[in-house]
Parts: C-alpha cells; sequence; structure tokens
C-alpha cells in the first residue's frame, strides 16, 4: 500500500515537471495522473491512430502466434519485435527531427545485437539480425544525409512489416508442421 502511494506521488511529480516544462513537445492534458493516460495534442491524427492500431493487432498476433508454435526464439524474437515497436512508437510520438533519426538508429542497433546473439548456432533470427543492421545503416545514412520524415518512416514501416511477416510466417509453418 505504501509503495503505491509513493508510485502515485512520483508519477503526479512527473506530470507537474510535465506540465511546467516549456521544452516538452506535448502537454498531459489536466487531470492526466497515474491510470489516466495523457492526451497527445496535434500531434497524432485519426488516421495516424488506425494505423498505430493495426500493427498494434498485428504484433498481438505475431506474440499468439510465437507461443502457440512452441519455439522458444520464434517466441524471443516476437517479444523483441514488440518491444522495439513499443519504443519506435514512443520515440515518434516524442522526438522530431536529428533526435527521432537518433532514437531509431539506437533502437535497430539493440534489436540487431539482440538477434545476433539469438541467431548463434541458429539459422531463423539471422534474417531478423540482417535487417536490423540494414536499418540502422539506414538511419546512420539518415543523420549524415539529412532526408526527409516522410522517406524514413516509410522506409522504417516496411521493414517493420517485413520483420513481422517474417516472425508471423515462421511461426504458422511451425504450427502446421508440428501439428
Amino acid at each position: 500500500m505504501r509503495r503505491n502511494r509513493a508510485l502515485a506521488g512520483n508519477v503526479h511529480r512527473c506530470a507537474a515537471w510535465i506540465e511546467r516544462s516549456e521544452t516538452a513537445r506535448f502537454r498531459i492534458a489536466r487531470g492526466a495522473v497515474a491510470g489516466k493516460a495523457g492526451i497527445v495534442s496535434g500531434r497524432i491524427s485519426v488516421s495516424a491512430w488506425i494505423t498505430i492500431g493495426c500493427y498494434g493487432a498485428a504484433v498481438i498476433v505475431s506474440v499468439c502466434l510465437a507461443y502457440r508454435s512452441g519455439s522458444a526464439q520464434i517466441a524471443t524474437a516476437a517479444r523483441l519485435i514488440g518491444l522495439g515497436w513499443l519504443c519506435s512508437l514512443q520515440c515518434w510520438i516524442l522526438f522530431d527531427g536529428d533526435m527521432l533519426a537518433l532514437s531509431y538508429l539506437a533502437i535497430d542497433v539493440v534489436l540487431a545485437a539482440a538477434f545476433y546473439q539469438l541467431s548463434k548456432g541458429r539459422w531463423f533470427p539471422a534474417p531478423l539480425f540482417f535487417l536490423h543492421t540494414a536499418t540502422a545503416l539506414f538511419n546512420f545514412y539518415i543523420l549524415l544525409i539529412d532526408q526527409g520524415l516522410y522517406w524514413m518512416i516509410a522506409i522504417l514501416n516496411r521493414s517493420f512489416e517485413l520483420a513481422l511477416a517474417y516472425v508471423i510466417l515462421c511461426a504458422a509453418y511451425r504450427i502446421r508442421r508440428t501439428a
């Protein structure tokens, strides 16, 4: 009980700091405290929320199929891709410009390193390692050349869809093969 009150107090202090901050890119609506989601105003359109919902459903399907397949590596890959998607969604909400590309670079480097560790002696995670290495190099290129945000988001979304499709198809194949 005491721990919950301390956590709620920390959430209240963080919300108050964000509301006072003049450098924040978003504002939390009044009354948004522990348990209630903050409202990001002016940044996310309805079509973006629909896209986020579709990607979220696809991530949930991939995680469910991965667990159903019974493979620890496929389940780990699905969890890593889901966590990477959640982190990149938060970065998309919070950052703009070079900081956004830098945050995507960091996420892809971490995912590439994780898939490299998974791919030692196994074939399944190797394409995911090469895909995330390529997207990390692309993000580095974006930082150097400063291409438009549209192309960066378009290419990163397609690479995410490719990784998600790969995990879903591998899980479906394994389910079909073991059934």
